[in-house]
């Protein structure tokens, strides 16, 4: 059995987009980040603005005002500092 989607503990399996046409959810955006992490070697803040580019098209489509770029790049990333700590037997 081979599949080309890695599954992640509490974030589940990689994605390379975000897909939908609702706001996305952090396991969304975890989703996207860990896939550009793992599947192009890519540091977490290149990952980080990647996955912003693709989540502000659903912000922007919205008209939802969003914060500064840098600013939001720093959230992703936090976010997943925090999902990384937890243990798998968690």
């Amino acid at each position: 059995m081979s599949t080309s989607r890695k599954e992640i503990f509490l974030v589940g399996h990689e994605n390379e987009r975000i897909t939908g046409s609702k706001l996305p959810s952090r396991r969304q955006v975890l989703e996207v980040l860990f896939f550009h992490m793992r599947s192009n070697n890519a540091s977490v803040h290149k990952a980080a603005k990647s996955v912003f580019e693709q989540a502000a098209q659903f912000w922007y489509k919205a008209r939802i005002p969003i914060r500064a770029e840098p600013k939001c790049i720093d959230i992703i990333k936090k976010t997943a500092r925090r999902v990384a700590r937890y243990p798998k037997g968690f």
